[in-house]
């Protein structure tokens, strides 16, 4: 089940930072508005070159990338498969015209990916980005329930559009823009068992998290109200790789549905393979009302979806007429379009999410095996290649250790392995490579973990 195609180890042949990379972000500060590429000349690079699973920076170093370009070439970077497809596009057609005339490519990808998804006859929205996939989400939600509240989770991010920030809970996204932000959302406890806020335990646990969001919806003494939509990742990205149970999920759709409220899985860090299915939802069972896709989509062009039940779609958007009122100018964009189905038919073909499920099976036993053990490992969690270290500085008090997360980024950079963190207090590395990593390159990486971990250890007892 695992590939031994060898697609390179790390080569450094530079400090890093190199001096090109340094130059570069230098200038890039000069340019770009402040706070919004990092520019740490301790932790980041400039990239030239990417292929496979491999970055290469503009002083020559190459990297294995354990983040799949912010979890988006799941296919691998740079893929052949999607180079040909840009090349047959680019001579027909770049652009159509938004919501006015249609393009071919929009028609055919619509129905390409109305096969793949797991909603019946879905109809959809396509649009640039997650944030647009996700504000079309609460829209339609608004539109075909005819509420305008919504209940997510702590520590969720679905984006920074205009709704999207609504219904992501972290305050350094929110707290900016926290006069235009709409108080329509209420956000409930995430299924997080390390650290259940409600302190039980996994073997013993009693939902307790699923009967909050059910008081929050049937209890009027709650305060929440006029809920149109319950919005959830099935596995929290961005929030440390923070997985819902089976059961919590299957309890939310049994809620949803007894209280008329939709319920929206949003996958665009999940989808495509990522957590060994298709869909991360498809671990247990249950089909929400309306999904969105991006990032992994097209594994390197801006692209996502919003998809819903045919009946969902038709009341939200078919009661009005005229001029549409949901639209962008690359609406369904023709280059988009064929990209993506390029990148889904190589993920199919080449077997890559049943990969992925074998890869993830692997990496968490090995690193159970060989790093489970050291006192700053806290939990080990995930599925498929979407896995997550959870750093503390003592086991027994689970107090958050993100100061040695950034150590151990720095320190794997130099190594040529690219790493990064997530989690409510930013103390967990998250791995998510491409899902062609090699052998070589896992085991590498695998490797790498254990010995800065075991530096780490031995400077700590030396220092004490």
């Amino acid at each position: 089940m695992r590939s031994n195609t060898n697609h390179g180890l790390p080569v450094i042949k530079t400090t890093i930072p190199g001096p090109k990379s340094q130059q570069l972000l230098s200038k890039l500060r000069e340019l770009e508005a402040p706070n919004l590429t990092n520019t740490d000349n301790e932790i980041t690079i400039v990239w030239e070159r990417t292929t496979g699973a491999n970055i290469i920076d503009v002083d020559g170093n190459q990297y294995i990338d354990m983040a799949a370009g912010l979890n988006v070439a799941n296919i691998g970077h740079t893929h052949p498969a999607v180079q040909a497809a840009v090349s047959k596009q680019i001579e027909e057609m770049l652009q159509g015209m938004g919501d006015f005339h249609a393009n071919i490519r929009k028609i055919e990808f619509m129905e390409f990916i109305q096969k793949i998804i797991p909603i019946p006859n879905a109809k959809m929205i396509v649009s640039v980005n997650g944030s647009d996939a996700v504000d079309s989400a609460l829209k339609t939600a608004n539109l075909a329930t005819g509420k305008s509240g919504y209940i997510a989770f702590y520590g969720a991010y679905h984006g920074m559009g205009a709704k999207s920030i609504e219904v992501t809970a972290r305050h350094h996204f929110r707290r900016p823009f926290k006069n235009e932000t709409k108080k329509s959302t209420a956000f409930a406890p995430y299924p997080y068992c390390y650290r259940c806020p409600y302190g039980e335990q996994v073997d013993t646990c009693k939902l307790t998290c699923l009967k909050t969001v059910q008081d929050m919806i049937e209890n009027t003494a709650s305060g929440v109200e006029d809920v149109a939509a319950v919005i959830i990742e099935p596995i929290q990205g961005r929030g440390g790789v923070v997985v819902a149970s089976q059961k919590f999920l299957q309890g939310l759709r049994e809620i949803c549905d007894r209280n008329n409220v939709l319920l929206i899985f949003d996958e665009i860090l999940t989808g495509f393979g990522r957590t060994g299915k298709m869909f991360s939802f498809l671990h247990s069972g249950v089909i929400p009302d309306i999904m969105t896709i991006g990032k992994g989509l097209s594994s390197g062009y801006p692209i996502s979806v919003c998809a819903a039940k045919q009946e969902v779609m038709d009341k939200a958007w078919g009661q009005y007429n005229g001029e549409p009122i949901h639209t962008s100018t690359f609406q369904g964009n023709p280059l988009g379009s064929v990209i993506a189905m390029a990148s889904i038919k190589e993920l199919l073909n080449s077997n890559l999410v049943e990969k992925s499920h074998y890869d993830g099976l692997y990496l968490q036993k090995e690193l159970r095996n060989r790093i489970g053990a050291h006192p700053n490992v806290g939990d080990i969690r995930g599925n498929g290649l979407m896995v997550g270290i959870e750093l503390v500085k003592d086991r027994d008090t689970k107090e958050a250790a993100p100061e040695l997360c950034w150590e151990i980024i720095r320190r794997a950079m130099k190594k040529g392995v690219l790493l990064l963190n997530g989690g409510h207090q930013v103390n967990v590395l998250c791995l998510t490579p491409p899902l062609c990593i090699t052998n070589e390159q896992l085991n590498f990486v695998i490797n790498t973990l254990e010995t800065i971990l075991n530096e780490l250890k031995v400077e700590l007892y030396q220092q004490n």
